[in-house]
């Protein structure tokens, strides 16, 4: 199954870059809700869902998989730097679930690099873990 959806994941990336659409920068607080779809190009676990806010200037929140969580952070010319992630709420969970959020939450703190284009968002850690989000469409 993964495989598959692997599959389906780089055909999608692939469509993007044929059909042509432009990159422009992106101001992150006005970037709407993103989804995030993979981790080092590995889905999420089960049915879970990660999402990413960007909020006010240098604010950001959303959902872990398990716990809400928000922070603050800085951005210039596809550099970014998360200052600080805390969870707002302490849910219990699927241990499989909370380590996939514990992972994510590390890696965002982490983030150096972002490339948004089109409904797609890039970050990349200090360690080069990558994570790849979709915008979320309203």
């Amino acid at each position: 199954m993964y495989s598959r959806n692997r599959s389906g994941c780089l055909l999608l990336l692939a469509i993007l870059l044929v059909s042509g659409c432009a990159t422009t920068p992106v101001r992150l607080e006005n970037g709407g809700l993103w989804k995030l779809h993979t981790i080092d190009d590995e889905l999420l676990y089960g049915d879970s869902e990660i999402t990413l806010r960007f909020d006010s200037p240098g604010k950001l929140g959303g959902f872990a998989g398990c716990n809400d969580y928000s922070g603050e952070y800085r951005y210039e010319d596809g550099a970014i730097d998360v200052l600080e992630v805390e969870p707002t709420t302490a849910r219990e969970c699927d241990p499989a679930i909370l380590e996939q959020e514990q992972r994510y939450l590390r890696i965002l703190e982490d983030a150096t690099n972002y490339h948004e284009q089109c409904d797609l968002l890039r970050m990349k850690s200090q360690e080069g873990e990558r994570m790849l989000f979709k915008r979320v469409k309203r």
